[in-house]
């Protein structure tokens, strides 16, 4: 017995892309314009009826942001000969460093943002990002500042107790942002100018991790460079 549907390899969406059967290799192009125009922190909702093929489309974006960055590592697709010669000078010389995050994936954690962090320092692996800027350190101080959180997103905030204990709560959610930031910062400018974080299968998430995932990267992820989808 053998299942009907496909996995959203990377392999697959670079091959769809190429046969383009489903007339999405424009769209794709249009997607990635889109994200040469945003100015400034900027969120961008992908919706569509289950099934329609969602997961595809982000893979074939990331597939494309790829292979158009001249700084992902050696074992990147190389044929940009599918799509406009403009649009490839482009991403080389402006490229995007593309961040795939699956939350029904992690939605067994407590908390959503130390996988999410931990997703995005493996990046550093597969790029060439200068070793000597201690990515992998960056993180683990910043995962560690999350798991130090215990949970306390912004509603509970306003629920401490005393003073005491909101001012040290607030004092982590600032340090968590300021980590953050600094390893979003630590993958960049070398491999790319902005990078692009995309968040799949919230609707198959457990609502109360899928509702502290949206929170917390609202309020986390305020830096110019990085675009969330």
């Amino acid at each position: 017995m053998k299942r009907l549907d496909e996995e959203p390899t990377c392999e697959l969406a670079r091959e769809l892309l190429k046969n383009d059967q489903l007339g999405r290799r424009e769209i794709v192009a249009q997607f990635i314009h889109l994200l040469y125009s945003v100015n400034g922190p900027y969120s961008i909702f992908i919706d569509a009826p289950w099934g329609t093929g969602k997961t595809f489309f982000v893979k074939q974006i990331i597939e494309t942001l790829r292979f158009g960055n001249p700084h992902i590592d050696a074992n990147a697709p190389s044929d940009t000969s599918i799509f406009d010669s403009n649009l490839i000078t482009k991403m080389n010389e402006d490229p995007f460093l593309p961040i795939y995050f699956n939350a029904w994936e992690n939605d067994h954690f407590n908390d959503p943002i130390a996988p999410l962090l931990a997703t995005i320092a493996t990046m550093a692996d597969k790029t060439k990002v200068n070793q000597e800027r201690n990515v992998s350190d960056i993180a683990a101080g910043a995962i560690e500042c999350a798991l130090s959180l215990k949970g306390l997103n912004a509603g509970k905030l306003l629920e401490a107790i005393s003073g005491s204990d909101f001012l040290e709560a607030f004092r982590k959610r600032q340090e968590l942002r300021a980590k953050t930031e600094e390893l979003v910062s630590a993958l960049l400018p070398e491999v790319a100018n902005k990078a692009v974080l995309f968040i799949d299968e919230l609707d198959r998430c457990r609502p109360e991790f899928a509702m502290q995932l949206l929170e917390q990267t609202k309020s986390l992820f305020l830096q110019d460079n990085i675009v969330v989808g």
